[in-house]
């Protein structure tokens, strides 16, 4: 029995994707899932349930947004917002079914769900009606490579990151 089966099909080079790579290298004791389908296929949670009876490991671990359906074996998934529900641009009917649908259930069903702010918690946590104590906000700590070193900065205006510098992801307002 594998005891951290790690969702490595979000790792790549995109948002979550370098959220995967980093969670990948800083736990050393995932055991990596791959399978031939995108994990954000619409279709996915219900083969990923299945795919977990065959293995059936002590914990199923995603930093995406997908989820096992049919699978009563504890998993933990992340949320990183929920830009889909909320940002007109991004959202469609389907996109929100799959969210009251999947994402809603499953908020309610893992063992925790990460996020990466405060804000993203609170929201999570309104909309999917859990405990506060179910999500997880991870703030972002993998990617201390990033940051700069040495004396803090202080910015003079305030300074909101929007989105990815994708088209299809562009979110065009002020936080």
């Amino acid at each position: 029995m594998t005891a951290i089966l790690y969702d490595a099909r979000w790792v790549g080079n995109h948002g979550i994707g370098r959220f995967a790579s980093e969670l990948q290298k800083a736990i050393p004791d995932l055991f990596p899932f791959h399978a031939n389908r995108r994990p954000w296929h619409p279709t996915d949670p219900v083969i990923l349930g299945a795919a977990l009876w065959r293995r059936n490991p002590k914990l199923f671990f995603s930093p995406g947004y997908n989820s096992p359906i049919g699978w009563p074996g504890p998993f933990v998934f992340t949320l990183h917002d929920l830009n889909h529900l909320c940002v007109s641009e991004n959202s469609n009917a389907l996109k929100r079914a799959y969210y009251r649908h999947i994402i809603k259930p499953a908020c309610r069903r893992a063992e925790a769900v990460l996020t990466v702010s405060e804000y993203s918690k609170q929201e999570i946590v309104a909309w999917a009606k859990v405990n506060e104590d179910k999500v997880v906000n991870v703030e972002m700590v993998w990617a201390h490579r990033f940051l700069r070193r040495g004396k803090n900065m202080t910015p003079d205006i305030p300074i909101c990151f929007m989105s990815a510098a994708e088209n299809r992801t562009r979110i065009f307002r002020v936080c």
